[in-house]
Formats: C-alpha cells, structure tokens, sequence
C-alpha cells in the first residue's frame, strides 16, 4: 500500500493535527480533506444550533449558510427535517428544522 504524506495546517500554522493513517486515504486530495477536517474538529470551538425557517429549497446537509441574529454569523447546515402543515386557508404551509453547526463567539 502507497503512502501518502501531507501537512495540513489552518490560521496562522501553528496548529498540527494528530497524525492519520487510514486505508480510505488512497489520494494527496482525499488526505488533504480528512487532515482539514481533524484540525477544523480539534483545534476550533463550535457549537451546534437548531432553528425553524420557512421552507427553501436550496438548503441542505453541507451547505454553508450566513445566520443574521445579534450579528451575522456563518454556519454549515449537518441535518435538517421538514415539516407540512394544513395552512388557516385552504393551502399547506412548509417549515423546516436546520441543525447548523457554527463557531462560537
């Protein structure tokens, strides 16, 4: 099995993932993904939120979306749920629940 070597660091350089060894990694593009991935989870405070938004149609798992509250904030969406009512009037209304997780402030 060929291995394959890559340093991944974030921000200024200063912090280094753990080192990886998996034999899904069979690309430099895939080992570059998975070291990004370790050090966004190791070395960065996030937290996850759950919202209700009408429904729209371009949002989904893995989609980055900017959060407008007491500032403006940029989340990825990792699930979300729909949910279809009977409207008041005679149509259906369509909300959906988003779990977005985000770096805390």
């Amino acid at each position: 099995m060929r291995q394959i070597q890559v340093l991944v660091t974030r921000g200024a350089g200063d912090k280094r993932g753990q080192d990886i060894s998996d034999a899904l990694i069979t690309s430099e593009a895939v080992a570059i993904e998975r070291g990004r991935n370790e050090v966004d989870q190791s070395f960065s405070d996030r937290e996850t939120v759950t919202l209700t938004s009408p429904f729209l149609q371009w949002l989904a798992p893995g989609e980055m979306v900017r959060m407008i509250d007491e500032g403006s904030r940029l989340g990825k969406i990792k699930s979300w749920s729909m949910d279809v009512s009977r409207g008041q009037a005679a149509g259906y209304q369509a909300a959906i629940s988003l779990t977005i997780e985000q770096e805390m402030r």
